[in-house]
């Protein structure tokens, strides 16, 4: 698997709302971590856009065997990590409250059109979350009309 420096230092991740599969992983400990109620704000944009990612993350070992970083495959092939945090700073709103927020920007790279993804996370013992797939739309900057 290829990890891109350009989408990793851009933390290139663009999702919308979808139905969550689940897949769970056999290694670590057998207790897996759980992701739930992904919101990304907004949720479509040109290059450039500032957004938003949270999702509920538990665990039934509770929350000191969390790990607050996202993983994101992009299009079955781009790894890429997100960190994210619940304590409250940055754009996360409530410390504690089992909702992990990260902030990021759509590189300038980014090609226009729909990019697939899938999000997961692992525990302290590394066992894999389920994972959530979504999609997401990069769309072409409006264009400026000289007065």
């Amino acid at each position: 698997m290829r990890i891109s420096r350009q989408w990793v230092s851009g933390v290139f991740l663009m999702l919308v709302a979808g139905v969550a599969t689940s897949v769970f992983s056999a290694e670590g400990d057998g207790v897996s971590p759980r992701l739930s109620d992904l919101r990304i704000t907004p949720d479509t944009g040109p290059r450039g856009t500032r957004y938003t990612i949270a999702v509920r993350i538990s665990d039934p070992q509770g929350a000191g065997d969390i790990v607050a970083l996202l993983y994101q495959l992009r299009e079955q092939a781009e790894l890429i990590r997100l960190d994210v945090n619940d304590e409250g700073r940055g754009a996360d709103r409530e410390a504690g409250d089992g909702i992990y927020t990260g902030e990021s920007v759509v590189p300038e790279t980014a090609s226009i059109g729909v990019h697939r993804f899938e999000l997961f996370a692992r525990d302290r013992e590394g066992n894999r979350s389920n994972i959530l797939r979504y999609r997401f739309t990069v769309k072409a900057a409006p264009r400026l009309i000289p007065l």
